[in-house]
């Protein structure tokens, strides 16, 4: 009676599990504690670290610096998020160009696609993550200098079904 999504649908997120017997739900760190009887979130990530073979992480320097946080709207800010997107073939936002006639070289470089971009709704302040589209926006020397972002239906259906589906972020004139 348990199962995995293995697709996001109307009743849920993708890589979740739904025991229909007893209603119980959850990812795969829930699996691991129910059945390895631990409580410490550190000994869950240590338990799945351990059966996917993954070393632990490297322990942060205390003295060592952190970077800051960029700039609310910066090009630094552009930058990071165009960095932390993934290449675009074979996604979401790949399809959705496609849908608009509009097919890609094989190594396009300034379009990529984020799978949870945040959202922020302009009128009530409420926060939620999305699948976008990021174009980069450059320099003449090809440095980033914003980016457009545009937020999609997560079922395939062209934008997102929100009030301003297009933002831009960073500098994008001049």
């Amino acid at each position: 009676s348990m199962h995995v999504r293995l697709r996001s649908n109307a009743k849920g997120p993708a890589g979740k599990w739904v025991d229909e017997a007893t209603s119980e739900f959850g990812d795969l760190l829930d699996v691991i504690r129910e059945s390895c009887g631990l409580i410490e979130f550190r000994d869950v990530a240590d338990e799945a670290r351990r059966f996917l073979a993954m070393p632990r992480p490297l322990a942060q320097d205390p003295g060592a610096e952190r970077q800051p946080a960029a700039a609310r709207g910066s090009p630094d800010a552009a930058r990071r998020l165009f960095a932390m997107s993934q290449p675009i073939a074979g996604t979401l936002a790949e399809r959705y160009l496609a849908c608009r006639g509009i097919r890609l070289a094989a190594r396009e470089r300034a379009l990529r696609f984020h799978p949870g971009c945040y959202y922020r709704d302009l009128v009530t302040g409420e926060t939620r993550t999305l699948p976008a589209l990021i174009a980069a926006v450059t320099s003449l020397d090809g440095r980033i200098t914003g980016l457009q972002r545009t937020w999609l239906d997560p079922n395939g259906n062209g934008k997102a079904p929100v009030a301003d589906p297009r933002r831009s972020l960073g500098n994008l004139l001049g």
